[in-house]
């Protein structure tokens, strides 16, 4: 959850509107990621810290300047279909599976926004949301699909998130980690 603060920040300090069409999958996905978690008897603190997250950056993003491009478009729409698998589905762990695919669909309108303008990401958060996938990763106790998929697959989509910011936005000018926090 660490991640959303700095991210949020930066959004506000630079006027951005961020890639909002993977923020709304996202938050789906984890709704029922959550969800699903929950109803085989299992809690996920980082999935609780993910779900406090986006309704904090919906909350607080000037979502003005978004327009739907026809990628966001497609993400959401197969974003839904994987979400929709769910409510069709008696197996929870194939629905889990459908979540963590629809959750990787909403970072395609994340990875064209990271290419097209990696400025406009707070790289410091996207360091928090991977880092956190890590430690998450690292402290899986048992190895099912509902507690090992989640950490792994968000592990997955983060490092390209991270290439994009910092190595091939190298070629582009970055605002400074200290740009993305609150000035004294």
């Amino acid at each position: 959850m660490g991640g959303y603060l700095p991210y949020i920040l930066h959004m506000r300090k630079h006027n951005i509107v961020p890639p909002m069409a993977a923020w709304f999958i996202w938050f789906g996905v984890d709704i029922l990621i959550f969800g699903s978690s929950l109803l085989k008897g299992e809690f996920s603190w980082q999935m609780a810290g993910f779900l406090i997250g986006n309704v904090a950056l919906i909350f607080f993003v000037n979502m003005k300047g978004w327009k739907i491009s026809l990628i966001d478009k497609l993400s959401i729409g197969a974003a839904t279909i994987g979400m929709l698998l769910w409510a069709l589905f008696d197996d929870k762990d194939y629905s889990f599976v459908a979540y963590v695919a629809a959750a990787g669909i909403g970072n395609v309108p994340l990875y064209k926004a990271c290419y097209r303008e990696p400025q406009k990401e707070s790289h410091l958060a996207w360091l928090i949301f991977v880092g956190s996938s890590v430690f998450s990763t690292a402290a899986i106790d048992t190895w099912t699909i509902q507690k090992s998929l989640q950490p792994i697959a968000f592990l997955c989509f983060g490092v390209p998130t991270l290439y994009l910011l910092f190595v091939r936005g190298r070629k582009s000018p970055q605002p400074s980690l200290e740009a993305t926090l609150p000035s004294a």
